[in-house]
Order: C-alpha cells, then structure tokens, then sequence
C-alpha cells in the first residue's frame, strides 16, 4: 500500500525511514503509523 493511499484513508498516517551505511554494509529499515480501513500484508521477501 503506498503513502498516498495511507493519507487519503488516515491523514494523521507518519512513515518513518532510516538507512545506515557500515563499512560494506548498507542497511534500511521503517515504520508506518496508521488506522487504515484493513491492514496491507507485511513483505516476507527481502531486497
């Protein structure tokens, strides 16, 4: 589900996203904060 679709149903809806670089590793994390209508599956297939 994208962000948009996130405001249109919750508009107080906040994404949050942080990547850290270590010598060779890069990694990315995030959150949502929402109320929407139903709740989107969570991704079980990494990058």
């Amino acid at each position: 589900m994208g962000v948009e679709k996130l405001l249109v149903q919750d508009p107080y809806s906040r994404v949050a996203c942080e990547v850290t670089c270590v010598e060779n590793q890069m990694h990315i994390s995030g959150e949502i904060l929402s109320n929407p209508a139903s709740t989107p599956r969570v991704s079980s297939n990494p990058l």
